[in-house]
């Protein structure tokens, strides 16, 4: 992706420009580069700084670049500025996202006596909600020049995909280096300009890097994922849209074939491709009467999405695939889109992204599990496959689809009105309002915030399926995502409006580190068991089981490798009709009780049960009326496809479980491909979390 670099820099006659800052230039020139938000501004010939004159030293000031707009993209901002040495407190730094002068979100240094701070928040409602706190490793000098950055993460260890840098101008010294996600939607997306508050501040030396290709074509707009090298699913309708003027023709061109829309009253337009055949490379013409866009090096194959929170998220470098990756290093036919982090309150056109190569430098930053299951369908299609990454960590369920979709069960209801009892609160300032909290509206986590701005933008692209890992983060509600997660599988299918849309996740691994939930007696079983009975609720769906591969004490197990080649064995079965692949690992069927024992009926059983580095089946439990759950006996039936399972504490048994823990470190039943049983209950007893909402 191209960048271009602004600057204040001041272009005169015979194209010779001088950094020369502002003075004596026309009003109309100060407007065209700047917009007073609030209060007024003084550029002169080296600075720009607030004017105190017309305002007290306690108002804030904002100027935001008169050329941005809310869909503008940029990669890096920095600006140089001072502290006069007269003020003992006061604070500059950047506003970012700016809806209008009531709406902005701010990352600022703020000066006190003795000490000094980076902070991170938004100014809404007429007040100042604080998001990030961080304490400088020294007090910043008055009268002295400093620069404030905010770039993308170069460190491969640093999980956060943001970093904002302060540093001296005087001598280099850093005096803070901090990562962050884009928890609040302020970083690489929106109008953004200075900020200013308590005091006489100078900036000088503003600098922007931007997406020059939304410059380039000032009409006509594609959907993020039509860029240059991007996969189109074959075989398939594929509905290529964008935008434009209004009522105007757009025709589109490929493989020597035309096909012609025209936009509607306010400029949507939506085209559907014919099917294409796999192919390696092909371009796209798209025309309207002002603009044009070519779409170079396309490729036609297998498109899947792949979305969730940390364990989808979870890097190659970070997990045992990556030993892998680097053995299987520049195959352009595999390509993964890389969607940005950007929440929103409302559905977006678009958020950003870009098309990268399974290269060295790429695959080591790709989602593992993503990556893994790409390369078997390449191995076995001989396609290529192209994965749209849309994930964040630490995310729950609900803010993945609309949030009006909430309201349609008693069960999820309770999301729906929390959220909106906390945006009544931020508008009538009654606090406290904890900004952490999983549904207050501005931040992530927030109902429909993530579709809104990182999946609505890809729909209804043509795409195969989709790979799905969550769950920790709804694990102390674990009842209610027996409906939250079938409600998202089935928002989504209309979303798409394909009914039939395949959806493939992964049941939780082993876990027992007392977070997200596991901290809760059979909060993290029952999870399991919602993703289970989910397979039950709805057609062309399959389940991962990974019970086996977690760890006790890490809640993003490295075994990322097994976890893709699972998920592809699924598709690989269902989806493309290799029906000598073993699709997963035995389910539980049904139960029959007799008067000592029962027998424990299973599908997915391949050639028949086997039992795993031993002669005695381990993690089965029963009870009797009583409720009371004791370790049993188990022993395969001859017919291979079921277990009889006794205790002899138990004299009449009426309720099996198998492996209702967190975490076991001795589970043993698979079946003839060597994929694991699924933890599983037959009971429908009360527990912990069946009541939190």
């Amino acid at each position: 992706m191209k960048r271009t670099f602004y600057f204040f820099i001041i272009f005169f006659c015979l194209n010779i420009s001088c950094f020369a800052g502002f003075s004596g230039i026309a009003n109309e020139e100060k407007v065209s580069l700047w917009t007073e938000m609030l209060g007024n501004w003084n550029i002169s010939n080296q600075t720009i700084s607030p004017d105190l004159k017309k305002a007290g030293t306690d108002f804030q000031f904002v100027l935001s670049k008169s050329d941005m707009e809310t869909a503008s993209r940029w990669s890096e901002i920095s600006v140089n500025f001072k502290i006069d040495e007269r003020i003992s407190q006061c604070s500059a730094g950047f506003a970012l996202n700016t809806k209008d002068s009531s709406d902005f979100g701010v990352l600022r240094i703020c000066k006190m006596s003795n000490q000094s701070f980076l902070q991170v928040g938004w100014w809404q409602y007429g007040y100042y909600r604080p998001y990030l706190s961080v304490e400088l490793r020294q007090n910043i000098h008055s009268g002295e020049w400093y620069n404030i950055s905010i770039h993308p993460t170069m460190d491969i260890k640093e999980w956060r995909p943001w970093t904002i840098t302060l540093k001296s101008c005087q001598n280099g010294a850093i005096l803070l280096e901090q990562g962050i996600e884009n928890e609040l939607p302020l970083f690489g997306r929106g109008i953004t300009g200075l900020y200013a508050k308590g005091g006489e501040v100078s900036f000088k030396n503003f600098q922007i890097y931007t997406d020059s290709s939304l410059s380039r074509h000032r009409y006509l707009k594609l959907a993020p994922l039509f860029t240059d090298g991007m996969v189109i699913q074959r075989n398939m309708l594929v509905p290529i849209w964008g935008r434009t003027k209004p009522c105007e023709m757009v025709k589109v061109k490929v493989n020597n074939h035309v096909f012609t829309t025209s936009s509607d009253s306010l400029g949507d337009w939506r085209i559907d491709l014919a099917p294409m055949k796999a192919s390696n490379s092909v371009g796209i013409l798209v025309v309207s009467a002002k603009d044009s866009i070519i779409l170079r090096n396309v490729a036609i194959g297998e498109v899947w999405l792949a979305s969730g929170q940390s364990n989808m998220n979870m890097k190659v470098w970070q997990s045992d695939i990556d030993s892998l990756s680097k053995k299987i290093l520049n195959d352009t036919s595999l390509r993964m889109f890389i969607q940005p982090q950007w929440p929103s309150d409302t559905p977006i056109f678009e958020s950003g992204g870009k098309w990268e190569y399974a290269e060295s430098e790429n695959t080591k930053n790709w989602s593992a599990v993503a990556y893994g299951f790409a390369l078997q369908l390449r191995e076995k299609l001989k396609v290529p496959v192209g994965i749209i990454c849309s994930y964040w960590g630490g995310t729950a369920a609900e803010s993945w689809f609309p949030r009006e979709e909430l309201d349609k069960d008693t069960i999820t209801k309770p999301i729906l009105e929390s959220y909106n009892r906390a945006q009544t609160a931020l508008e009538n300032r009654r606090p406290p309002v904890n900004i952490h909290s999983w549904n207050i509206p501005g931040q992530s986590h927030a109902p429909g915030y993530l579709y809104n701005g990182m999946i609505h933008p890809h729909i209804p692209a043509a795409i195969r399926g989709v790979i799905w890992y969550q769950g920790e983060s709804n694990a102390e509600r674990a009842k209610q995502y027996e409906v939250l997660f079938p409600m998202l599988i089935h928002s989504w299918r209309q979303l798409w409006d394909h009914p039939d849309m395949y959806f493939f996740f992964v049941q939780l691994a082993g876990y027992d580190g007392k977070q997200s939930g596991s901290n809760i007696e059979s909060a993290w079983p029952q999870l399991r068991e919602a993703q289970r009975l989910t397979l039950q609720k709805l057609d062309h769906t399959g389940m991962v089981v990974t019970i086996d591969i977690g760890n006790i004490m890490n809640i993003h197990p490295i075994h990322k490798k097994e976890v893709g080649e699972r998920l592809s064995r699924i598709a690989l079965h269902d989806v493309y009709g290799f029906k000598d692949i073993v699709r997963c690992g035995p389910l539980f069927k049904s139960a029959t009780f007799k008067r000592n024992y029962t027998s424990i009926y299973f599908t997915e059983t391949a050639l028949g049960l086997q039992i795993k580095n031993g002669k005695i089946i381990e993690g089965f439990m029963v009870a009797g009326i009583d409720e009371k759950f004791f370790p049993a006996y188990a022993q395969i039936n001859t017919d291979g496809k079921s277990v009889r399972v006794w205790s002899e504490k138990v004299d009449k048994p009426v309720a099996v479980r198998y492996v209702w823990e967190n975490y076991s470190g001795n589970l043993n039943l698979i079946n003839s491909a060597g994929l694991p049983a699924s933890p599983f209950r037959t009971d429908a007893w009360s527990l912990p979390t069946d009541k939190n909402r």
